[in-house]
């Protein structure tokens, strides 16, 4: 991963961006954050981001227009400031100017669409907390200590199918552990 890239100025060593797009490498101070951008980043966000580049890597390209606005990645921009970090893979884009505010919107939506499936959570949590700084990451103990007790129930059953895990409460949209009743806001 020691890879330069030539720029206009001098070669720059890259070595924090994934071999496959250090050739979309472009200078963090071409870039611009969206002063319109409807997502916002708090202090944890950009941490936790901040931690996955500096475990990571980038490993997928932020999207800008050619002038340099950044309409997909603003909190990597801002984690990678963060780091010190003075490149980013950045792909252009190109589907037109008056489709820009869609996709960043449908961009940023369609991820809290998604769900945990904490089954598989429960599964790969035991190794995380063991490799990783979790609180980095953004999880927080009560949301962690649920997922990690129904690991456990996971191995007492026969069939983990059959296994209770915390599920989202489509009602008051809070996570209910199974095993003490908590009930919790997820992080979105």
């Amino acid at each position: 991963m020691n890879n330069i890239q030539t720029t206009k100025k001098q070669p720059v060593a890259i070595n924090h961006i994934s071999a496959d797009i250090a050739h979309l490498a472009r200078p963090i101070e071409e870039l611009t954050l969206d002063p319109k951008n409807a997502r916002k980043h708090d202090a944890l966000n950009i941490r936790a981001i901040a931690e996955s580049l500096r475990m990571f890597g980038q490993q997928t390209p932020i999207k800008a227009l050619a002038s340099g606005l950044v309409i997909k990645g603003n909190g990597t921009l801002l984690a990678a400031k963060v780091l010190g970090w003075t490149q980013l893979a950045v792909s252009i884009f190109d589907a037109g100017e008056d489709k820009v505010d869609g996709y960043a919107i449908q961009d940023n939506k369609s991820g809290d669409l998604a769900s945990w499936d904490y089954a598989v959570l429960a599964e790969k949590m035991p190794v995380i907390v063991d490799d990783y700084d979790i609180s980095a990451m953004g999880w927080k103990d009560y949301e962690i200590e649920p997922i990690l007790q129904s690991n456990m129930s996971i191995v007492k059953v026969a069939n983990p199918l059959t296994t209770e895990f915390p599920r989202y409460d489509d009602d008051i949209i809070n996570v209910t552990c199974p095993q003490c009743g908590h009930k919790f806001l997820p992080k979105i």
